[in-house]
């Protein structure tokens, strides 16, 4: 066999194993995207369910956000899999809290009657400071570059 037939047999060979292990690649991220799939469909079961044995105890309690919620913190698990269900939940809530804080710092919303504001105040700087630390940010920098 001369070098050109022997360069083209391990050019075939290699193109083989490449498109061998993308479609086993290519196999894994689908069976990953049905099993991801079948857990949002799942929890929506649970969420549909749920309601037939108790009832919300507080009218902010809306059951289409504890819906979302949790296809949230589960969707946010299949990503990032050190994440628990309550630090999931915990950071939507924060991040609610400064999207609320920014529509009511620009006018486009005023805070409910009975919201301490003070206590929301305090949280989103908390939550700012955590995340800032997490990327190696100054402390008192918020999410638009500020100082807090």
């Amino acid at each position: 066999m001369d070098f050109v037939g022997l360069a083209g047999l391990l050019v075939a060979l290699l193109a083989l194993g490449i498109s061998l292990w993308g479609i086993r690649d290519v196999r894994e991220q689908v069976r990953r995207l049905v099993e991801l799939e079948r857990n949002r469909i799942f929890t929506r079961l649970l969420n549909d369910v749920v309601w037939e044995f108790v009832d919300p105890t507080d009218t902010r309690a809306n059951v289409t956000h504890v819906k979302v919620m949790h296809e949230s913190c589960m969707l946010t698990q299949a990503l990032e899999p050190m994440q628990t269900t309550d630090s999931a939940q915990t950071a939507a809530l924060n991040e609610v809290l400064v999207l609320a804080r920014n529509l009511v710092e620009r006018g486009l919303a005023k805070w409910k009657p009975g919201m301490d504001v003070d206590v929301v105040t305090k949280t989103v700087r908390e939550w700012q400071v955590l995340k800032n630390s997490a990327v190696g940010l100054p402390a008192n920098l918020d999410v638009q570059g500020l100082r807090v």
